[in-house]
């Protein structure tokens, strides 16, 4: 596979629902891995850690693993 690409990935997103109040938020690191065996095809290994913040300002953090897959034809 001559034509194959790997990319790496770096996002950060912050969503505040009510900016009159503290919390209400959820901010989102995401590092990941595409690898691409042609150009038409795809496979993404995703790490996310979360951190989210009800109406009261208490915050809940969580993380997980994404794989996906995608074609186009």
């Amino acid at each position: 596979m001559p034509e194959s690409v790997f990319t790496g990935v770096v996002r950060y997103g912050l969503v505040d629902f009510d900016t009159d109040l503290d919390g209400d938020s959820h901010d989102r690191l995401t590092l990941g891995l595409n690898f691409r065996p042609t150009e038409d095809t795809v496979f993404k290994l995703d790490y996310q850690y979360n951190w989210t913040r009800d109406r009261f300002n208490l915050e809940a953090k969580s993380a997980a693993f994404l794989f996906s897959a995608a074609t186009y034809f």
